[in-house]
């Protein structure tokens, strides 16, 4: 995976295990989420999609003189 995609693209994946060992504890073994822990998984999801998104390259300003 890190050949076809650059590290910094694939490194804020690895955030996404406690969400996803969260998810599969609810549906797997029938663990209960307490409010704390699903705040923390929209937390660590809005952070990495707020990381991965891609802003527009701004352009410079140029300014004349005289």
């Amino acid at each position: 995976m890190i050949v076809k995609y650059s590290v910094s693209s694939v490194a804020p994946m690895t955030l996404l295990v406690p969400v996803f060992a969260l998810i599969g504890g609810y549906l797997f073994f029938g663990e209960s989420l307490d409010m704390a822990q699903s705040v923390a998984a929209v937390v660590i999801l809005l952070g990495v999609a707020v990381s991965e998104i891609k802003l527009p390259k701004r352009r410079g300003v140029v300014v004349k003189v005289g």
